[in-house]
């Protein structure tokens, strides 16, 4: 018996796989280049590249169709036409997928964390504490995937100053701007390289600190690792011990001056003002760090010191709780965000995920570009509790640009196609018609095509 939509409009019927009797063939999806058109497919054999509509439509001529290998060829090919946005929405989505693909392989038991008496485990490595947790938690794990590509995104989109060997008060703003701009694309060690460059011992010291060791421990090769970001991920690998005993007393301590910074009259100065924003980066204070990152009006930015500022808390609790020690002003401020419940991470990390959604869908999902509102509607489609519908697009969008409805489809065929892989728990189909009306629209499209004129036929990229 079907749900009430499946019996008002019906699912979205594909055609079956390819087979000597009839199904998916190539001349019902691919739209040819006339022969003299750059990229015709009788051209691949003088080198070449097919023409975009016979590229992406063979992705769906595989004998077996993959949401992970399908959103890793949009992405190629995304990057080959130079659409930046839109490889970036298909990395984002890639990303998701495998780790959702790895999600089955974790084994946090394998860590043997509680094999190792209460009393004991302040001499386990911050990292297996870490890993433990991520491993066991999903949507945590989400919110460091999404951290991982905000952080790569801005490394591929910004070309980053250059210091110069003055010391005057400019080139000490600009070393802590450019700083500020390693630890947004999560690249401490080119702060660190920086800092002992440019002769700053204080920021050489304070940057060291606050990087994360790692000991290569037997666990390993028991269960895969959880990808870290920023300082979490590149720390060094030591044979005997990791060296993180005064870590946490760091990160209090950064809590502290980032308070009292910004509460002060030297906090107003440039210096001061770059001195308590870093700092708070780094212990993740957000009432800091978010008034900063807000007056840019980047919603890449917001997002990123929200979901930062939210994991840096959720690590340091987690570590609190194994007996490492932080200072009382600290511990305060870490209990009132993540609270003293037993299931605190799952709480925590609903509630970042719920302010996040009310922030993005007021001040910036109607102002944003096609490619980086679907991007925002994947972030939160992922990190939402199952039954939320993020995909469920406006007309208006098909209308922004001439081949939205080409992303959109793609975006959804894909989704669709991760749902059957039992990938995620949203199905396209079910929670909403987007799917058909954008498929309609797309054909609609391909179906005008040979009415264009022919060169400029050539150029159109539709599929």
């Amino acid at each position: 018996m079907g749900n009430k939509y499946e019996e008002e409009y019906g699912k979205v019927q594909l055609p079956p796989r390819r087979s000597e009797a009839g199904g998916l063939r190539e001349g019902m999806l691919i739209i040819r280049a006339d022969e003299d058109c750059v990229g015709a497919a009788g051209d691949r054999e003088n080198g070449f590249a097919p023409h975009p509509a016979q590229a992406f439509a063979e992705i769906y001529l595989q004998p077996v169709v993959r949401s992970v290998l399908t959103a890793e060829q949009f992405m190629r090919w995304s990057k080959r036409e130079l659409r930046l946005e839109e490889a970036n929405l298909w990395s984002l989505v890639l990303e998701l997928l495998l780790d959702a693909e790895q999600g089955s392989k974790y084994n946090p038991d394998a860590i043997g964390i509680a094999d190792v008496q209460p009393h004991r485990r302040w001499y386990v490595s911050h990292l297996s504490h870490i890993q433990e947790l991520l491993q066991r938690h999903t949507l945590l794990r989400r919110m460091n995937i999404v951290v991982r590509w905000l952080e790569q995104t801005y490394r591929e989109g910004n070309t980053l100053l250059k210091l110069s060997a003055s010391r005057s008060h400019e080139e000490a703003v600009l070393l802590r701007q450019i700083i500020l701009s390693h630890l947004r694309g999560g690249e401490l060690y080119r702060a660190i390289d920086l800092a002992v460059t440019a002769g700053d011992c204080t920021y050489s010291c304070l940057l060291n600190a606050a990087q994360m060791q790692t000991v290569y421990e037997p666990w390993f090769h028991l269960t895969p690792l959880v990808p870290l970001f920023g300082e979490y991920g590149n720390g060094e690998v030591d044979q005997v011990w990791a060296g993180n005993t005064h870590r946490l007393d760091n990160l209090s301590q950064l809590y502290e001056d980032s308070v009292a910074l910004s509460n002060s009259d030297e906090g107003r100065s440039a210096i001061g003002g770059l001195d308590a924003i870093v700092a708070a980066v780094l212990c993740g204070n957000l009432e800091v760090m978010e008034p900063a990152f807000l007056a840019a009006g980047n919603w890449k930015d917001a997002l990123w010191c929200h979901l930062r500022a939210a994991l840096v808390l959720c690590f340091t609790k987690t570590l609190m709780n194994a007996h490492h020690t932080v200072q009382p002003l600290y511990a305060g401020f870490i209990e009132k965000f993540t609270g003293s419940h037993d299931s605190w991470q799952e709480e925590t990390a609903r509630d970042v995920v719920q302010r996040l959604s009310e922030r993005i869908q007021k001040n910036y999902l109607p102002f944003a570009s096609l490619e980086e509102q679907l991007q925002m509607r994947v972030i939160l489609q992922f990190l939402s509790p199952g039954g939320v519908d993020w995909m469920c697009i406006t007309d208006d969008l098909y209308t922004k640009r001439i081949d939205g409805a080409r992303i959109i489809s793609h975006l959804l065929l894909c989704l669709d196609t991760a749902y059957k892989e039992t990938l995620h728990s949203y199905s396209v189909q079910v929670y909403s018609n987007t799917l058909a009306i954008a498929l309609a629209q797309y054909g609609q499209q391909l179906a005008q095509m040979p009415l264009y004129p022919h060169r400029m036929r050539c150029k159109r990229s539709l599929l």
